[in-house]
């Protein structure tokens, strides 16, 4: 081999991270962020391999299901061991982290494996299919586990996905062949996510010892003080960019897997294929919640979140919210009491409306039994709006703790059904922003009451428009919508055609701003629906722009974004159009296209 060779595939393994080219001291902090959680993919990764149980008892073939599990099981004890002994040993960076990518290799075979055994059991190809979506989410779960290390994560996803390709081409149709491409193109996108993961987990990291170096100039050289601030400001700009970069990335691959389970449950499933459909939405809509959850929280401490007063009936949001969460209540056996006011509020509506949807569920998920009661009541110039609870109460003492980051009192063991611990905090944190504040009164096995004041405001009267509004949102069918999505991502742009589709619109896409306009020629479509970052540097706002000089200036538009930087939020509102952000829920996506439709009408 040359010595130009050998340079070539020394620079093409130092893109991928590999790590014979990573200095020791930041192998050493992407190992410690996998065993910082190694845990949890066991524990989750045995639990989901149970889930895959049914399949195989339909096939009858559960002595084959039943090898495959005691195998999986030694393979988790196998990697628990042997990362505690290696951490027990000390064993230097560059060769542990070899002990983890043959650990979780072998893990990404155990689990593509599956559908080649589908296929020697005489699965047909739906079931195939659906086997290779849970081989795909638990290949998505542990991109989150082990991002930080591009190796490792390559290791599980280049087994997984060869093994599910096999078991595809042992099923001799087309049909079996097409979705051994399209798990290739999975596959693929997972690998530059991933690899786009790492980089800002290693950008991060690097930030930490910056960060550790700048203190300690500052310790020592009190002179330069004002250089070290420069610095720390570029850090800062640095963080900014990567939470804008990172919100995009993470809840691309979210927000199109919510679209196709959406479309999917449009479709014709048998009683056990909705029973694991139901389980993929519960754990895709946790994803997506616990994203919102850091990003909002990302948001407020960066200081963008801004506080826009104006008077709104309180009515409606608690209704809303009332309706959001009261399925999840249910299905604790809870009763969900909401008491009807006629109060008005001066503050930022969404601002009030995710305050109080923190509230409500932190009620939710701690109480077992009983209810949770949401009403309001005026207390001279303000109104208070309070979130009751039969649940665990809490001590006087830990009355300040509970809104603090990540504090949980009665889940120590970290269980992700409890959520991150920042609903509390982001409350309280948005409180500050309108200038109030959230009390809370609770004793131990009685109950919480948390409460948040805002300033009264006198009834308005409410447009005919609002009120045909609030009806027609409820009753309001989109059969025949003429809308017009222009979106450059092929899997979320065909998951955005199948759920319009199954809700009965008439739905055309675009790739980019030129064949939309083209189509705009020839739709003349109701709706646009454009998602805020295409390629070619074209934003939501050129496209709304421009297809509305060829529609009408009156033409709906709703912008979809996954972008939470300050300037390009301001850009996308600027526009005129509704903004919606990703992960971008069925409901919500629903309710902004009967809105739209509606003032589309009333305009017309």
């Amino acid at each position: 081999m040359t010595q130009a060779q050998r340079e070539h595939r020394s620079s093409w393994l130092r893109r991928l991270g590999w790590p014979h080219f990573q200095p020791d001291h930041l192998l050493q902090q992407q190992l410690a962020l996998i065993d910082a959680q190694s845990n949890t993919p066991i524990v989750v990764g045995w639990l989901t391999a149970g889930v895959t149980l049914w399949v195989f008892h339909r096939l009858d073939a559960a002595l084959l299901w039943a090898i495959w599990f005691s195998l999986y099981t030694l393979t988790l004890a196998a990697m628990y061991a042997a990362f505690s002994w290696s951490r027990r040993r000390r064993m230097p960076p560059r060769r542990r982290v070899w002990v983890i990518i043959g650990s979780f290799t072998f893990l990404g075979l155990m689990w593509g494996v599956l559908v080649v055994m589908a296929a020697l059991a005489g699965g047909d190809l739906p079931l195939l299919a659906l086997v290779a979506t849970i081989v795909a989410s638990v290949a998505s779960a542990v991109l989150g586990f082990c991002g930080s290390c591009l190796p490792v994560y390559l290791g599980f996803l280049v087994a997984a996905g060869s093994a599910v390709n096999a078991g595809f081409l042992l099923y001799d149709s087309s049909l079996a062949k097409t979705l051994a491409v399209f798990a290739l193109l999975y596959v693929l996108a997972m690998m530059q996510f991933a690899r786009n993961l790492e980089r800002a987990s290693l950008r991060l990291i690097e930030l930490r010892f910056e960060n550790r170096d700048l203190v300690t100039q500052l310790q020592t050289e009190t002179q330069r003080a004002e250089t070290a601030r420069e610095h720390a400001e570029a850090s800062n700009l640095d963080k900014s960019r990567f939470l804008a970069a990172a919100s995009h990335d993470l809840r691309q691959p979210v927000h199109a897997m919510g679209l196709f389970l959406e479309a999917l449950s449009n479709t014709d499933l048998n009683a056990k294929q909705r029973a694991i459909h139901q389980k993929a939405q519960s754990a895709c809509d946790a994803s997506g919640d616990m994203l919102g959850t850091l990003l909002d929280f990302s948001r407020i401490e960066a200081g963008v979140v801004n506080c826009e007063p104006r008077s709104f009936a309180l009515q409606p949001m608690l209704e809303d919210l009332a309706r959001e969460y009261e399925p999840q209540a249910e299905a604790k056996r809870l009763h969900f009491t909401l008491r009807t006011t006629p109060l008005w509020a001066m503050a930022d509506p969404s601002l009030a409306s995710l305050i109080v949807r923190n509230l409500i569920s932190n009620a939710v998920r701690y109480t077992t039994s009983g209810g949770v009661l949401m009403g309001c009541r005026r207390r001279g110039e303000q109104v208070l709006i309070e979130v009751w609870d039969s649940g665990i109460g809490i001590d006087a003492s830990q009355h300040e703790h509970v809104f603090k980051e990540f504090f949980q009192l009665a889940n120590r063991e970290r269980n992700r059904a409890q959520g991150l611990g920042l609903g509390l905090a982001i409350a309280q944190k948005l409180a500050g922003v309108m200038h109030t504040d959230i009390t809370l009164r609770s004793r131990p096995g009685h109950g919480s009451v948390f409460a948040v004041a805002l300033p009264l405001a006198a009834r308005e009267r409410t447009s005919e428009l609002a009120l045909a509004t609030t009806d027609a949102l409820r009753t309001l069918s989109l059969q025949g919508l003429q809308v017009l999505v222009v979106e450059d991502d092929p899997e979320v742009r065909e998951a955005m055609q199948q759920l319009l589709a199954s809700w009965g619109c008439s739905c055309r896409s675009a790739a980019g701003l030129r064949e939309a306009q083209t189509m705009a020629t020839e739709l003349a479509p109701e709706v646009l629906l454009t998602d805020y970052r295409l390629s070619d540097g074209v934003t939501g706002r050129d496209v709304v722009q421009s297809l509305r000089a060829v529609v009408g200036p009156l033409l709906p538009c709703i912008i979809v974004t996954g972008d939470t930087a300050p300037d390009r939020l301001r850009d996308a509102t600027d526009a005129d159009a509704l903004l919606l952000h990703k992960p971008l829920s069925a409901a919500v996506l629903y309710r902004a296209l009967t809105r739209a439709r509606i003032g589309a009408n009333n305009d017309g």
